[in-house]
């Protein structure tokens, strides 16, 4: 695991075979710094040399994410807040602005189920303090 400050590349069983995956670190909007892993693929797919993954890690484009500071515009005070922004950057008609683009009846049922079932929930709480075993068991 060499170069943590442009991430890490490393070798995880997983259930689909040995897998490289590429770990990072990024500070949240409450500034606390927390670590990232993204799988890049199988072993046998990528080969079976650090240089393989860190090959995959720049087709990926993912090194790029590495150390970001994430802040949030304007920083949610509310769940709502969060969900509102996913709602306007995520969630629209045109997805070619979308970090992955969904299709149009995914976004539509993403919108619905967070306006009707999880905005109702937990749109009045700091989005720091829901602890995702709550969320689990609601």
């Amino acid at each position: 695991m060499a170069r943590y400050q442009n991430g890490a590349v490393r070798t995880e069983q997983r259930s689909d075979g040995l897998t490289w995956v590429y770990r990072f670190q990024v500070t949240r909007c409450d500034g606390k710094r927390v670590e990232h892993k993204t799988a890049l693929g199988l072993v046998t797919t990528i080969g079976e040399l650090e240089k393989d993954a860190w090959a995959e890690v720049d087709r990926q484009r993912l090194r790029e994410h590495a150390n970001q500071h994430q802040p949030f515009r304007g920083k949610p005070k509310t769940y709502r807040q969060l969900c509102q922004h996913y709602i306007e950057n995520e969630l629209q008609e045109d997805q070619s602005e979308a970090t992955i683009e969904k299709a149009y009846t995914t976004t539509e049922t993403y919108r619905r189920i967070l306006d009707k079932r999880v905005i109702p929930r937990f749109g009045s709480r700091s989005p720091l303090t829901i602890e995702p075993l709550e969320i689990e068991k609601w």
